[in-house]
């Protein structure tokens, strides 16, 4: 079961194992659609403009982060504990700007 429910994630890069990125705002919206009874929080960063919807599936996790709380800037899914322990700031900073690099990035460190 497990398996086809993450086979209907929609991704455009996968950096490192374990690691899946979209920045297409069609993806974002069906993948939020698939996984929307997964959602487990919302968080509203201070002064930014970002906001970070997450969700999770077993032991995987799905993190969208929102501009201005209304529009889609990108989407992670994560499917390895590993990915915590490999993942560099550089590895998002190929795809996203720094801004959501660093986002990201903290919250896998955090």
């Amino acid at each position: 079961m497990m398996y086809n429910i993450l086979n209907k994630y929609l991704f455009d890069f996968n950096p490192i194992d374990g690691l899946y990125i979209t920045l297409n705002k069609n993806n974002i919206e069906i993948n939020g659609l698939n996984y929307r009874k997964y959602t487990t929080g919302v968080a509203e960063l201070k002064n930014s403009k970002y906001s970070l919807v997450f969700y999770s599936v077993n032991s995987n996790s799905l993190i969208t982060v929102l501009e201005n709380g209304l529009y889609t800037h990108s989407q992670y899914l994560i499917t390895s504990n590993k990915v915590i322990d490999d993942i560099s700031i550089y590895d998002l900073l190929k795809y996203v700007d720094f801004e959501i690099a660093d986002l990201v990035f903290k919250y896998f460190k955090y």
